[in-house]
């Protein structure tokens, strides 16, 4: 990388990327978050240096299952035992004369 000043400046696609100046000695962090990706470009002494292309995407935290967390296959293995045993209860109910 040049020794120079290094900025960061939004563009919109490897076209913007190409046609940003950029000064002598200096480099530049041209960003494209809708296209997830983004290049240094380099002037280094009044010779520019080929743009160097990089990807990157976001990483979302895993949510770890801690003691009051349950996952949804759980949760609807709960809900079905629920739903079985409510039924039975108003099954039962209904045989012993209640409402």
């Amino acid at each position: 990388m040049a020794n120079g000043l290094m900025y960061t400046a939004p563009v919109n696609g490897e076209a913007g990327a190409q046609m940003y100046p950029v000064a002598a000695g200096n480099t530049i962090l041209l960003i494209d978050f809708n296209a997830g990706k983004f290049w240094l470009k380099s002037n280094e002494n009044g010779i520019p240096s080929p743009l160097r292309t990089f990807s990157f995407k976001e990483e979302l935290p895993k949510i770890q299952n801690g003691g009051n967390q349950v996952t949804r296959e759980e949760f609807d293995i709960l809900t079905q035992s629920v739903t079985a045993l409510s039924e039975n209860l108003n099954k039962l109910v209904t045989e012993l004369g209640g409402k």
